[in-house]
């Protein structure tokens, strides 16, 4: 399990400084320790290798702006795209030939783009694709020849598109997808078969009302009468079979009582009676086999505490494993 953020302890004693790689067959924390400057946001990996974007400037003693390239060994590579000053990275998506970068950055991989760019795998230049959003992009999710793109901005190309926007991957023109979310902004997007799951700070899609968690087709951009609803902001959404899971910063969640974390039925929208309660906001969710992982500001977890901002559940039973990182922010 690969693990960023801005921690400078794993597993209570090992020194590793806002990247770490921890074994899960053997929970022993590996050697590979790139050390960022500064804060990590956002992972992919793609075969041997981890994009990583965040705050920082150097990683293992080589200057990379916001934006780096570690294979499994821990040696950064030649990659180096380079974000203008200030240019965070928030996401990243990858693909076969493509590595699609979105954050605050207005030049990134050798020429101007505006928040999102098309990276080479290879040589970290960007492609002529240019969407040119006039905001922050924080998520980005792909699927075929679209790139489903969620943040603050409210346009593209010059097109009104509101904190949710679909770009062809083909051409970087706004397709003609248009959910428009209304008072706030798209934080985590997942996609699952014909819907696009979405969370984050909004108050309706389009002409419906839907509280920070909404279900949208991805053809038609029309939303789903999936509406569970939270009553506070939702960080980190997963649809796993016929549940969804939800993460984030809220005390209610389809009028029952769930903190901070939850399983949705899928089609009805109901609370599942798996009930955690954490007592800090969810970041992140990852799964793995029958294991769902969760990151965020917690200490406890359904009254077990010393489980420090890392915390895993079975799914099969629901319970609370025994897996504990430990880490110290």
């Amino acid at each position: 399990l690969y693990m960023g953020g801005d921690f400078t302890l794993i597993g209570g004693a090992t020194s590793r400084t806002r990247l770490a790689s921890y074994k899960l067959s053997t929970s022993v924390v590996t050697s590979w320790n790139p050390s960022p400057n500064s804060i990590v946001l956002c992972l992919a990996l793609s075969g041997s290798m981890i994009y990583v974007g965040g705050y920082f400037t150097t990683i293992s003693s080589y200057s990379r702006n916001y934006l780096a390239a570690i294979d499994v060994l821990g040696n950064v590579q030649y990659w180096n795209p380079n974000p203008n000053e200030y240019g965070t990275v928030r996401s990243i998506g990858v693909t076969a030939t493509k590595v699609y970068v979105g954050g605050d950055f207005t030049s990134v991989g050798g020429h101007g783009r505006n928040h999102l760019a098309a990276l080479d795998k290879i040589t970290g230049t960007a492609s002529s694709w240019n969407p040119n959003f006039n905001s922050d992009v924080y998520v980005v999710a792909i699927s075929g020849n679209s790139i489903f793109v969620g943040g603050i901005f409210s346009s593209v190309g010059g097109v009104q598109r509101n904190s949710l926007a679909s770009i062809d991957a083909s051409t970087g023109e706004p397709t003609s997808w248009n959910p428009d979310v209304v008072g706030g902004q798209a934080l985590s997007l997942a996609l699952s078969g014909s819907i696009l799951y979405v969370s984050g700070e909004f108050s309706a899609i389009g002409l419906e009302a839907r509280q920070n968690v909404a279900a949208i087709d991805v053809t038609t951009g029309i939303v789903t009468s999936w509406n569970p609803g939270c009553d506070g902001s939702a960080f980190s959404i997963l649809p796993i079979g016929s549940s969804i899971y939800v993460g984030g910063d809220f005390s209610t969640i389809g009028g029952q009582s769930r903190v901070n974390l939850a399983a949705v039925d899928a089609t009805t929208g109901n609370v599942s009676a798996w009930n955690p309660i954490l007592d800090g906001p969810v970041h992140a969710l990852a799964l793995s086999g029958a294991t769902l992982f969760v990151g965020g500001e917690f200490y406890t977890v359904g009254g077990i505490t010393s489980r420090n901002m890392l915390a895993s559940f079975d799914l099969t039973t629901g319970f609370l494993t025994s897996w504990n990182p430990n880490r110290d922010a």
